[in-house]
């Protein structure tokens, strides 16, 4: 019998564990926790250079299950009523939850046929120290637990009125002195005794190791429990409490070693498959951790934390579609389960399905309305669908929660600008600067805002200030020469400028930049070696063609310039304003340069643009009208006609009267005005009728004159009584079109 006796209490010492007990972690002395379930993994993502922001995991069915055993356990060793309640208070779960799960746990346990007397017994001690609705619940649990066992009877226990406190040995002394006890739990646990063996020595190992976990001795407890395993190799609970604490310090191959040993003695234990599975996760071996997070639902399908942790270590992978079909496998388990709902959204995200990311995050916030991540990614997915203000509002909604978030003040910038609410998003980005003054991307966001409501002098201190905390932004040393060129300090601009392109030499548009403002300032033949570099990193920047031949004519080198606009109509046929700048050069022009033309595939087409001259220029200015239309390019059409214009009145003073060619100006410069309009282009609509006068003059065309002049002054004294226009610009003005009120001609007829 005695020999029973042993096998039986060591069999009930490792199936009450296995049930109850040997999910162990420390008390919160330590600070530790000792789980055999991980938190589910947690995720963030950057838009905007978002920072990882951590939650708090809810506790699971494990987690619950092993702080109630923690919980008996100090009500054993004599807990007061106020250590009760602060065990409770510390472990940061709503009263209904841990109502929630004990009703599933009592649920578990009535219905084992394991016989669990002394977990009754503790849970009726509990129900006796008045602690509110869970010690209630946890007492009647117990009281139904004695009376399923029979235990109440055959003691003669009023199950009503339970005081004593029972520890696992006074179980084993029950064993030893109630033979039909042993009986009858040998029975229930199918044992069958061969030879003399003693347990003892396993189990005080056993329990000392557990003991110490519970302490968050890890180390020491590991120590104990290999005692244990030197004595009884094939003892799986002892070798998984053992992987969980290795696990706990980190030594993360020793644990995944450790669940290989326990799962060898029990391959179908569902949580050591799980916990491995975890423990492959955070090595960096996901395809190991699916591998694992398959045995356990092969084992229990309807472990959704598997589901949901397999999903993750999917996403790891890049296989977002095979991560999203493992989420909705643990929602189709736990529909509840807002942490898979959290991830499914993120997986959706990638996936650049917003809007159902959205839609997952909503889910997340019906379940748990204070949890700031989900507020914060959905605010990240709105943006992408360019959402604005609820953007806004969901990271109004995180920062009423959480007002020291400086990435959601950032987002939230971020999208007030796009709304071009820019005084707001300014005091959005002081509130990031106030919390973490040193993040250079806030300053930069800051002067962008403050360079797009013109206030360019603050705009290039909080340029400044970005490039104190990191001097090789270029994107900031490129605004704040833009900021410099609008202020017309030019110079400065320059070594802006130059700071681009000695970080990044690649970037084209700083050295465009650079050599427009070179060209203002007069300094051509840097302003050419500028777009020279432009032209050898973007050959097909049809811009910086035409600026090259803008210079080159400014300097005379008027083939060269012919050249240069050549190329830029190459790229871009219908750049008018290159057309302008050919005939232009070509008019100026003595004879054309055989070395260049040859070169040029328009003139090779085209052999007309071959001539030089004003008849060079008349046709360059022709062949642009051919690809540049009235209804597709209104602006540039009326500027071919005027400058065609003014290429037959020049040609027209070197005509003895009649002047032919004067006729064909005044065709062109009627044609001008109707694309360049007085209401659209008020003053080049007065330059052309100011030209156009002059024309009709020379042609002594007086009545037509007189109506020009009429609708010449007529518009010009429009202008001039424009509310806004300063005193200065009136002036210049009226300077500028001085002819429509002194002209002798008309004044004589």
């Amino acid at each position: 019998m005695g020999r029973m006796l042993r096998q039986i209490w060591q069999k009930l010492v490792g199936l009450f564990q296995h049930l109850f007990g040997f999910l162990l972690k420390p008390s919160s002395k330590k600070g530790k926790r000792a789980s055999a379930t991980s938190p589910r993994p947690q995720k963030h993502f950057n838009h905007k250079d978002v920072k990882e922001t951590k939650t708090r995991p809810p506790l699971e069915n494990l987690d619950y299950e092993y702080l109630f055993m923690q919980l008996l356990e100090g009500v054993v060793c004599g807990w007061s009523r106020e250590q009760v309640l602060h065990f409770f208070a510390r472990n940061h779960s709503p009263e209904t939850q841990w109502i929630a799960w004990l009703n599933g746990f009592g649920e578990r346990v009535l219905a084992s046929k394991v016989p669990n007397r002394e977990l009754a017994l503790r849970m009726v001690h509990l129900g006796e120290m008045g602690c509110g609705e869970i010690g209630d619940l946890a007492g009647e649990i117990g009281r139904k637990l004695l009376i399923q066992t029979g235990e109440n009877k055959r003691q003669g226990v009023d199950s009503t009125k339970i005081t004593e406190n029972i520890e696992v040995k006074q179980l084993r002394k029950m064993l030893q002195q109630d033979a039909s006890y042993v009986r009858q739990t040998a029975q229930q646990l199918q044992i069958e005794v061969t030879g003399q063996q003693d347990i003892d020595y396993v189990a005080d190992w056993y329990n000392q190791g557990n003991h110490e976990a519970m302490l968050g001795d890890f180390q020491e407890a590991i120590a104990s429990w290999d005692q244990a395993l030197a004595m009884k190799p094939d003892f799986y609970e002892a070798w998984f409490n053992r992987a969980i604490a290795l696990k706990n310090l980190g030594r993360l191959e020793e644990a995944v070693e450790t669940y290989d040993k326990a799962l060898e003695l029990k391959p179908d234990q569902h949580e050591a498959w799980y916990n491995r599975g975890i423990a492959m996760r955070h090595l960096g071996r996901m395809e190991e951790a699916i591998i694992s997070y398959d045995k356990a639902i092969e084992v229990k399908p309807d472990k959704y934390q598997a589901w949901n942790n397999r999903g993750y270590a999917l996403e790891h992978l890049g296989r977002l579609s095979e991560a999203l079909e493992s989420y909705n496998q643990a929602l189709a388990i736990n529909p509840d389960f807002y942490e898979t709902l959290y991830n499914r959204g993120f997986a959706l995200f990638k996936l650049q399905q917003f809007s159902e990311a959205i839609a997952s995050y909503d889910k997340v916030l019906e379940l748990k309305p204070d949890f700031c991540q989900a507020w914060f990614n959905r605010g990240i997915a709105l943006s992408k669908l360019k959402q604005y203000s609820e953007e806004i509002a969901s990271y109004d909604q995180v920062l009423a929660l959480k007002p020291d978030f400086e990435q959601a003040w950032f987002n939230r910038g971020v999208a007030l600008g796009n709304l071009g609410h820019l005084e707001e998003a300014i005091a959005s980005y002081d509130k990031v600067i106030a919390l973490k003054p040193q993040l250079c991307q806030a300053w930069f966001n800051r002067g962008i805002a403050l360079e797009n409501l013109g206030r360019l002098e603050e705009a290039i201190t909080s340029y400044d200030q970005a490039l104190d905390i990191q001097p090789n932004i270029c994107q900031a040393w490129f605004n704040r020469a833009v900021s410099l060129v609008n202020l017309g300090r030019l110079e400065e601009a320059i070594t802006s400028y130059d700071k681009v392109v000695e970080i990044q030499p690649d970037q084209h548009q700083a050295w465009y930049n650079r050599a427009y403002a070179l060209g203002d300032l007069g300094r051509l033949e840097e302003a050419i070696a500028s777009y020279d570099k432009v032209i050898q990193l973007q050959p097909d920047k049809y811009e910086a063609w035409y600026n090259r031949g803008v210079e080159l004519g400014d300097l005379e080198r008027h083939e060269e310039a012919i050249a240069s606009y050549d190329r830029a109509l190459e790229i871009k046929i219908d750049f008018w304003p290159a057309w302008i700048g050919r005939g232009r050069a070509a008019g100026n022009s003595i004879a054309s340069e055989p070395k260049l033309t040859c070169l040029s595939e328009l003139a090779k087409k085209n052999p007309d643009l071959n001539q030089r001259d004003l008849q060079g220029r008349v046709a360059s200015y022709q062949e642009g009208l051919r690809h540049c239309h009235q209804e597709t390019h209104p602006d540039g059409w009326g500027w071919l006609h005027w400058r065609t214009g003014d290429a037959y009145y020049l040609l027209g003073e070197q005509e003895q009267k009649p002047n032919p060619s004067w006729f064909k100006a005044v065709v062109e410069y009627l044609e001008a005005v109707k694309t360049l309009t007085d209401v659209d282009f008020p003053e080049l609509h007065l330059e052309i009728l100011q030209d156009l006068l002059k024309t009709l003059l020379g042609l002594e065309r007086l009545t037509e004159a007189q109506e020009i002049q009429r609708r010449g002054l007529n518009l010009l004294q429009d202008l001039l009584n424009e509310p806004n226009r300063s005193e200065h610009s009136k002036q210049e003005l009226a300077r500028k079109f001085d002819k429509f009120n002194h002209n002798q001609s008309l004044e004589a007829t």
